[in-house]
């Protein structure tokens, strides 16, 4: 449930100077797989794909 709420969170603020709006949500999903990653809600392998099908 973290790496959800990181990544929403992070996701709905504003992009910073110099830094595109798709840039922006892609740090978001990168930001969520790694807090992902650390607690583990899902094996990590699993975490990974899930980053990627959500960019793809």
């Amino acid at each position: 449930m973290l790496p959800l709420v990181v990544g929403a969170l992070v996701a709905v603020l504003p992009a910073p100077a110099g830094l595109t709006a798709d840039a922006w949500r892609y740090f978001a999903v990168f930001l969520a797989v790694i807090v992902s990653l650390i607690t583990e809600p899902v094996p990590g392998a699993a975490a990974g794909l899930i980053g990627i099908t959500i960019t793809a």
